[in-house]
């Protein structure tokens, strides 16, 4: 029986027996059926990638002015209600591991922004446990499906 190289590692998938394992098969079965090309591409229909696009430039605009109350209100109106689509499970079906890459920077620089934050204690109550409280799919970034 001959084994495609596809499925050899769709199989290295299966039986990981570590993240990395399976992390280094997936990444590989992506790049083996050409969705590395897919994942820098910005465009698609299953999201809106200009609101996003426009969003991540914005936050990336005010970190460098350091305009913290503007960074605030800029990630606390994009993380909730599925901003631009990035919710949408399609996005996190179609590669083996991660997603679009305009996706996965909205949602590290979100992250990011919100650990180096210079003094969380300042946001304001209400603003914190929005934040904090937030549904975004982390998770969804990367990750063995079950």
């Amino acid at each position: 029986m001959i084994i495609t190289a596809k499925r050899r590692l769709e199989r290295a998938m299966e039986q990981a027996s570590s993240y990395e394992e399976w992390k280094e098969a997936a990444l590989a079965l992506d790049q083996k059926k050409d969705l590395d090309r897919w994942k820098i591409i910005d465009q698609s229909r299953r999201y809106d990638y200009v609101s996003i696009r426009v969003r991540l430039d914005r936050l990336r605009a005010l970190r460098s002015r350091h305009d913290n109350r503007g960074l605030l209100f800029t990630l606390n109106e994009g993380i909730h209600g599925n901003m631009g689509g990035m919710g949408r499970s399609s996005l996190y079906e179609k590669a083996n591991f991660g997603t679009k890459k305009l996706v996965a920077d909205m949602w590290m620089k979100s992250l990011r922004r919100w650990n180096t934050w210079p003094n969380r204690k300042s946001m304001g109550s209400v603003l914190r446990r929005n934040w904090i409280s937030s549904d975004a799919p982390i998770t969804a970034l990367a990750g063995p499906r079950s």
